[in-house]
């Protein structure tokens, strides 16, 4: 007996967005994700903890440029479509205790951020 062959989504379906997030929580490091506006988009729920334990309060509202990074948008995207594969920056509102991890994802226009606490931050070549 032969099966058909195992079809794919098409590339212009989207998942969504629940599902990301249901996705997002079996990641084990904090993960922000956000448009070229700074809208987060989904958060896993390391990510939520940790911006809590930084005294950052997480709701619709809150922007990553303006509120976490203290950025304007232009300066993250400009790198990025520059060439950059990523971009590193410290999170000021956290005291330096932090960097963020910035990635962009084209197929999604999305930004993903990776928080890493000092702890957990490896030393660079």
């Amino acid at each position: 007996m032969t099966h058909g062959p195992v079809t794919e989504s098409p590339a212009n379906e989207t998942m969504p967005l629940s599902l990301m997030a249901n996705l997002l929580d079996l990641v084990e490091q904090p993960i922000l994700v956000s448009d070229r506006t700074g809208r987060i988009l989904l958060a896993n729920v390391r990510g939520k903890q940790r911006l809590k334990s930084y005294g950052v309060r997480f709701d619709a509202n809150l922007n990553l440029f303006s509120d976490l990074l203290r950025v304007q948008s232009k300066v993250i995207v400009d790198q990025i479509e520059s060439g950059d594969r990523q971009v590193d920056l410290e999170l000021d509102c956290c005291s330096g205790r932090a960097l963020a991890r910035i990635q962009w994802f084209p197929e999604t226009d999305w930004l993903v951020v990776r928080i890493e606490g000092k702890k957990e931050r490896k030393p660079t070549d």
